[in-house]
């Protein structure tokens, strides 16, 4: 027989296991695992992407957190060489950046990928679509634009119009009349799509004739003193201008498009000090007008599909009876080029 207490007791027991298990103080039924497996949401460069900027880096996003090491190991390329992969706080984005940057060519660099299904998750569900992708770089290209014969030519401070001499002639004359030269380049030659941002370099080509007649980079030019003057190469004065489709005396004083000035100085190769003394001379002359044909680019349909500059000496006459100029060539394999090079998709 039961005793009072011993009853009371076991209500107790029962009553606190009751208590326990309402509570969930209990150990929890074992969760079943993530079994999703995870997937590649975007990929880019997208496969058959073309213009691909040389310094794109390959982004794979997830739809959700991964085992890096395993995604990592799971991207294969032989095309792309050495990389350094990174990763978002949340390990869904992986960004795969080559240590070099790729290559253009003229006809585009084809660079291909692919991800395999050896990566997992952090459960280890391997990947649900695996993926392998190609895209190529921009096209490089290169184009040398002629002189548009209408836009050529000189002009006296007189206002006087010579636009079918041989030569272009910048500087003063002996009755103290001043000549700027006038340049048209012809943009018909580059693609009527050419995005102006793709213009990698646009350098224009003058050839000096000897001799220099006079002593033009002194007498055109402001007086200088002390030891810095050693160092002054002297060039004649580039500028960007727009006058249109033929040449009138009203060019001479043209605004110019923008303050930036331009020399032209001779394109040999230099080195070391040699360089401070390098201005305009004899033969072949040179000068980057990049930002000045990306300008004309996106101005293309008013500027009539020209790109125009102005030379000039930063004096137009010194008044001294006596001639200091130069003379461009404009005849034959020495006539003014614009060298371009340029991207395209």
């Amino acid at each position: 027989m039961r005793t009072p207490w011993r009853r009371s007791a076991a209500a107790l027991v029962l009553a606190s296991l009751t208590l326990s298990a309402c509570t969930g103080s209990t150990t929890p039924t074992p969760d079943p695992g993530d079994t999703t497996p995870p997937s590649i949401v975007s990929v880019t460069p997208a496969s058959g992407a073309v213009g691909v900027a040389k310094d794109s880096n390959i982004v794979v996003t997830f739809s959700e957190p991964m085992n890096q090491a395993s995604a990592q190991a799971a991207f294969q390329s032989a095309t792309l060489g050495a990389s350094t992969i990174t990763w978002n706080a949340s390990g869904t984005v992986m960004t795969v950046n080559p240590n070099a940057d790729l290559m253009y060519t003229s006809s585009g660099q084809t660079y291909s990928f692919q991800i395999t299904n050896t990566a997992t998750d952090l459960k280890g569900n391997p990947l649900s679509n695996p993926t392998s992708a190609t895209f190529k770089t921009f096209r490089q290209l290169s184009a040398t634009l002629p002189l548009k014969a209408s836009t050529v030519g000189e002009i006296s401070n007189t206002f006087a119009v010579n636009s079918v001499s041989a030569d272009v002639v910048v500087g003063d004359l002996a009755n103290n009349t001043s000549r700027r030269g006038f340049f048209g380049f012809d943009l018909t030659g580059l693609p009527a799509d050419l995005n102006p941002v793709n213009v990698l370099a646009a350098r224009v080509r003058m050839y000096v004739n000897t001799p220099i007649v006079g002593t033009p980079f002194t007498d055109l030019f402001q007086s200088c003193s002390g030891s810095f003057c050693l160092f002054q190469g002297k060039s004649v004065v580039m500028e960007h201008v727009a006058y249109g489709n033929t040449i009138a005396g009203s060019a001479y004083g043209i605004a110019p498009l923008s303050a930036d000035l331009r020399g032209l100085t001779d394109e040999t190769p230099c080195s070391g000090l040699v360089c401070l003394f390098v201005g305009t001379s004899t033969g072949w002359n040179a000068s980057d007008i990049s930002a000045w044909l990306k300008d004309d680019l996106t101005n293309r349909a008013a500027r009539g599909n020209l790109s125009e500059v102005r030379l000039s000496f930063p004096k137009d006459t010194n008044g001294d009876n006596a001639a200091d100029n130069i003379a461009v060539s404009n005849a034959g394999a020495t006539k003014a080029q614009l060298v371009v090079t340029y991207l395209m998709p």
